[in-house]
């Protein structure tokens, strides 16, 4: 089971950042550093299994996207070079990958909620530069001490500690305001929200947050979570943490959990009701992530009919309508 030794350091440096405002619970930020010893343990988080399809998920649409930058630029220049592109793939355990090159090699990634580096790794893995970030001090030291284990992963990832996306947005702001700048330096061609909403306080705070700092038209937003479903409750809740006991009680709250409707309208209403910025969160693609296999197999695919338990979706920031 997961570790449960409580940390009255981390708990009164949370309820600090909490008392700052910041969108999160101190319960949930605690919860999950007491988890950062088994992070890394396949028998013990079942986001392990879980993370190759999300990376599957990630991959099928950014080579999408580079492909249809090269086919805008070949359409624009009047130029075919449809024979010199390479598009075979091969399988690994990080998904379907590009063989003849990284397929996120020169992307800017920022991995929010990143916990031990499961996803920040396999972003590193793949050729993105990563910045990741979490309230838990505990976890982004246990991610910095795993990603030592690999060249690439001690290079190609800067974790910050203690940190939420409402805290990186705000410092962006005051920085480009000090500089006079307008540039583009802090905004990611990647940013990965992945099951972080059904845990934080305000929804509408971190996509506002998330939003402005995501490239224009270019940049990817990636979200997965739990659908609000009977089914959801079932398997989630009910099966992983009170039946096989694979997460710990409370670990969820069903009440948290969204559809991707749900989150949708939620981006529409944050859009409408803010004024001072000219883009919004557009939903470009959605998929289902469905269990093939009983614990302890935890196999995964992806299946677009069927969101009804866990989903993942892809957005662009693009002007208001």
């Amino acid at each position: 089971m997961w570790e449960r030794q409580k940390s009255s350091t981390s708990s009164t440096r949370v309820a600090i950042l909490y008392q700052q405002g910041v969108n999160l619970s101190p319960l949930e930020v605690n919860k999950f550093s007491n988890m950062s010893q088994s992070w890394w343990d396949p028998q013990q988080n079942p986001l392990i299994s879980m993370n190759a399809i999300r990376m599957e998920y990630i991959q099928q649409q950014m080579i999408q996207f580079k492909k249809e930058q090269e086919d805008m630029e070949q359409t624009n220049t009047g130029e075919d070079n449809s024979n010199d592109r390479d598009d075979s793939n091969t399988t690994s355990s990080f998904g379907t990958v590009s063989t003849h090159s990284l397929p996120l090699n020169g992307f800017k990634a920022l991995d929010v909620g990143c916990g031990g580096g499961l996803l920040s790794e396999s972003l590193a893995r793949l050729g993105a530069h990563v910045t990741a970030i979490d309230p838990s001090m505990e976890l982004v030291q246990q991610a910095q001490q795993h990603a030592r284990l690999h060249p690439v992963t001690s290079t190609n990832i800067m974790y910050r500690g203690g940190c939420t996306v409402e805290q990186l947005a705000q410092e962006a702001k005051e920085n480009s305001f000090e500089t006079n700048e307008e540039s583009n330096n802090h905004l990611f061609d990647i940013i990965c929200l992945l099951e972080v909403i059904e845990h934080v306080t305000d929804v509408e705070s971190i996509l506002q947050a998330t939003e402005s700092l995501l490239k224009p038209n270019t940049g990817r937003l990636f979200i997965s979570t739990l659908n609000r479903t009977v089914a959801s409750h079932l398997v989630a809740i009910v099966g992983a943490e009170y039946v096989f006991r694979y997460l710990p009680p409370g670990t969820h709250n069903w009440d948290q959990f969204q559809s991707p409707e749900e989150l949708h309208h939620t981006m529409t209403n944050l859009s409408n009701n803010n004024t001072t910025t000219t883009t919004m969160l557009r939903p470009l693609h959605t998929s289902g992530m469905v269990m093939t296999a009983l614990p302890p197999i935890w196999n995964w695919k992806l299946d677009l009919h069927n969101t009804g338990i866990n989903w993942i979706g892809t957005y662009q920031r693009t002007r208001k309508q």
